[in-house]
């Protein structure tokens, strides 16, 4: 058995009409190491490129660095769900999906360090609104609780 590579630079994207179109051509494709199929345009690349080193410090963040001598896309064995954001030198990068599931990132030309990290879809949204619930209920506890003290103090007055 041959181990799958951490990721690769295909020599061309294959550009398909649609996702179904894509997922039919996925089946009659021979070769995911050279070519990568995507909803888009046809795409060729030339000059080489490599993966200098890759770190996995958590299962939520992806260190690279790599070399290539023309910009390339270069395609990550990582489901993409919409979560991933690539960063190099604190600039964004391009990505989108190829082969119908898979992270691609177009990286510039060059000797480059790149950082993926993953927030799933919705999570930031879910955290503004948990911090709201939970500002909502402490000054509804907190106006309950003033009541009560109040409700107390005129009592004792009497």
């Amino acid at each position: 058995a041959v181990a799958a590579p951490y990721g690769v630079f295909p020599e061309r994207l294959i550009g398909c009409a649609s996702e179904a179109d894509l997922l039919a051509h996925l089946a009659t494709e021979p070769d995911l190491l050279r070519a990568a199929l995507v909803v888009g345009k046809d795409e060729t690349f030339r000059g080489s490129a490599e993966i200098l080193a890759l770190a996995r410090p958590f299962p939520e963040r992806i260190q690279l660095r790599l070399r290539s001598d023309v910009p390339r896309v270069l395609v990550l064995p990582e489901a993409d769900d919409g979560g991933w954001i690539a960063e190099t030198q604190g600039q964004p990068l391009p990505i989108f999906l190829a082969n119908g599931a898979f992270l691609a990132i177009r990286v510039p030309a060059g000797d480059t360090r790149i950082l993926c990290r993953y927030l799933p879809p919705g999570f930031r949204e879910g955290l503004t609104a948990s911090a709201f619930s939970t500002i909502f209920a402490a000054v509804l506890l907190a106006r309950r609780a003033l009541r009560r003290a109040r409700r107390k103090a005129s009592s004792e007055r009497s």
